[in-house]
């Protein structure tokens, strides 16, 4: 994002130049989104894409079925190629459905 000001040369804005020109009722929802994607964003890279099923889902190795599967479902949403335009979105969601179908394999 860049910040053209007036009769002025044009400069990259930062964090606090955007946030500091929006209007005042919505500024903490912006703020709200901007934390929300940075946590979802080290969520995103800090979860391997190898190893055992519950390292993969982040999930600790004698959880129970609900914590299993509500993991399984936020990383569903968090990598699927629909809703996730990264390159590595695709391999992502291949470890986390391999790793739900081990998980399955061990209960039968």
């Amino acid at each position: 994002m860049f910040d053209c000001r007036k009769g002025g040369r044009c400069k990259q804005a930062n964090y606090s130049t955007v946030v500091m020109r929006i209007p005042f009722p919505i500024k903490s929802e912006v703020v709200q989104l901007i934390e929300k994607f940075h946590q979802d964003n080290q969520v995103y890279l800090s979860l391997p894409i190898d190893g055992q099923w519950w390292e993969i889902l982040g999930v600790s190795a004698d959880a129970n079925a609900d914590r299993v599967k509500a993991a399984y479902k936020k990383l569903v949403k968090l990598y699927h190629p629909d809703a996730n335009f990264r390159r590595d979105a695709q391999k992502r969601m291949a470890a986390v459905n391999d790793a739900y179908r081990a998980y399955r394999e061990q209960l039968k």
